[in-house]
């Protein structure tokens, strides 16, 4: 895969001849470069923990694992905002490999409206190597089981940032709103994942100052409002709480690729309904929700309802 980000942590400071999709500013470019962060320091606990557990089951100790002098930040701790050196980086990567990846996904760039467009269409091929072209039909058409690894990782979600830039590029906007619409999907299954529920918050705001600023089809807009988001990511992982009560899902918690597929496939049909706009099929599957789950079920609903992701356009 292209990497389109610095090492160094800097952005690209080249413009864009079509101009800025989005608000390019101080605000937005901190704001994504603390999401990029702290979704690295995610990575990096997520990682680190399973290491642990199987340096443990092949020596029944945890003493020793970890190499001198190396520190692992977590997403909680007080050096989880700051800037890692590229010496930080590159020891974790070889204590943890893969965390790098995170660091240098091009889902940074992507967000960072002065990349060059060129870029972005390099990178959206380059990733279509890996995810599918037409994963925004998928979402769609609530088929998104059949890209559940995609969906599950940063890949997925570049894909579609990068679909609302090139759509936006174009003049589509429209269309551009149903990709972002797409991103609202996506961002439900990873606010379910253990690898990035502790980023979900500070990579919500960034995509809301990003690829989700001012995206509207001229009936509806993706709401600014963060708590609409927080509200949707609870009722989803109400409902994965759920399905780990009732079908003993849960029990595969230490397997993650065995577990993702199942809540991805049991789940997509709520997200399809609860993220996307329109009003019959929201207020069905509220109505749906509130049956289904009882009490518990009806305060999510109501919930939902009074902190909607989509608004008029003219409010």
């Amino acid at each position: 895969m292209i990497d389109a980000f610095h090492l160094s942590g800097e952005f690209p400071k080249n413009g864009n001849d079509d101009g800025y999709p989005w608000p390019s500013g101080k605000p937005s470019r901190a704001c994504v470069q603390s999401a990029r962060i702290l979704t690295w320091a995610s990575e990096v606990e997520a990682e680190n923990i399973a290491y642990l557990k199987r340096f443990r089951r092949a020596y029944g100790t945890v003493r020793g694992a970890i190499p001198a002098g190396l520190h692992v930040p977590g997403p909680r701790s007080s050096e989880s905002l700051k800037a890692p050196s590229r010496r930080q980086l590159l020891a974790l990567e070889a204590h943890l490999p893969g965390t790098l990846d995170v660091y240098q996904h091009p889902l940074w760039a992507a967000l960072d409206a002065t990349t060059e467009m060129a870029a972005c269409y390099r990178q959206k091929v380059a990733l279509e190597r890996v995810v599918p072209n037409h994963l925004p039909d998928l979402l769609r058409d609530e088929r998104a089981d059949e890209a559940a690894e995609a969906i599950g990782s940063l890949d997925g979600l570049a894909f579609l940032v990068l679909s609302v830039r090139v759509l936006l590029s174009k003049g589509e906007r429209p269309a551009a709103f149903g990709a972002a619409c797409c991103i609202v999907q996506a961002l439900c299954f990873l606010a379910i994942s253990r690898r990035f529920v502790a980023a979900m918050e500070i990579l919500t705001e960034a995509l809301q100052r990003t690829a989700l600023a001012d995206q509207s089809d001229g009936r509806f807009r993706i709401t600014s409002d963060r708590t609409a988001f927080l509200v949707m990511y609870e009722a989803v992982s109400f409902v994965a709480g759920e399905i780990d009560r009732v079908t003993g899902v849960g029990e595969l918690r230490q397997h993650e690729r065995h577990r993702w597929p199942i809540y991805v496939a049991l789940l997509r049909h709520l997200v399809r309904a609860i993220a996307t706009p329109g009003g019959e099929m929201r207020e069905a599957s509220l109505e749906a929700f509130a049956c289904a789950y009882g009490r518990d079920g009806q305060r999510k609903a109501d919930q939902l309802a009074r902190y909607p992701i989509f608004v008029d356009a003219d409010e």
